[in-house]
This record gives C-alpha cells, sequence and structure tokens, in this order.
C-alpha cells in the first residue's frame, strides 16, 4: 500500500468513526426511518442461526473402565459405570418455553405423555 493510499485510508476511517450518517430527504430534513417489521424480531429458539441454547459444549463419546482388562473387552454394559437412557420417557409439547409449567422440573411430572427413547418426538404423534 503506497503512502497516498494509507493516508486516504485513514480520512475515511475518521470520518465514519467520528461522523454519523443519518437519512435525510432532498431538502437535508431527517427522514423517518421505517420500524423493521417484527418478523425480524424472533425469539432464540425460533432463528435457525440459533443451534443451542444453555447448551454444553459437544464432546466425544468416551466410556471409563475399572482396569484395563475391562476396557480391552469393549463391553460399556458391563463396566458398572455405564446407564443407558433408552426407555419410556414423560414428554409434554409446548409451542413457547413461556407456556411450559413453572419449575416443572423440580418435580415429578404428571399427566404427561410416554415417548420411547431413542426416537423422534415428531413420530410419536
Amino acid at each position: 500500500m503506497t503512502p497516498n493510499h494509507k493516508l486516504l485510508f485513514a480520512i475515511v476511517c475518521s470520518f465514519f468513526c467520528f461522523h454519523t450518517v443519518q437519512a435525510q430527504l432532498v431538502d437535508k430534513t431527517p427522514a423517518a426511518v421505517p420500524v423493521a417489521p417484527s418478523i425480524f424480531n424472533r425469539a432464540p429458539y425460533e432463528d435457525p442461526l440459533v443451534s443451542g441454547i444453555n447448551r454444553d459444549a459437544s464432546r466425544a463419546t468416551a466410556y471409563s473402565y475399572a482396569s484395563t482388562a475391562a476396557a480391552l473387552e469393549n463391553d460399556r454394559n458391563k463396566s458398572g459405570r455405564y446407564m443407558s437412557l433408552n426407555g419410556e420417557w414423560d414428554f409434554a409439547f409446548y409451542a413457547t418455553p413461556g407456556e411450559a409449567p413453572d419449575q416443572f422440573y423440580h418435580a415429578k411430572v404428571t399427566g404427561w405423555k410416554k415417548i420411547n427413547v431413542p426416537s423422534n418426538w415428531e413420530m410419536q404423534g
């Protein structure tokens, strides 16, 4: 970059750093800036760019064993340190997080449907 280009770059940068640009009409009066449509004011769980809320970081699957011999058998069910989450789970669907009962996770839930895990909840009706 030549010295002239550097100077021009510095002038342009200082202009944008120290001056605010506002929309204006032809007669130099401020223009009314429209409010963004509500479609752009999404809740985080509705935004397809959000891939997780309050989610633990991804990690590799690993199992621990009590001894090297047990690890070489490679049978996680016999390790004593493995618990399968497969089975029948209580399940309730709410369209938004605000519709879910307050602090439902503090006590055993009742009245919810049962779904089989692993599965896809959308295929469970």
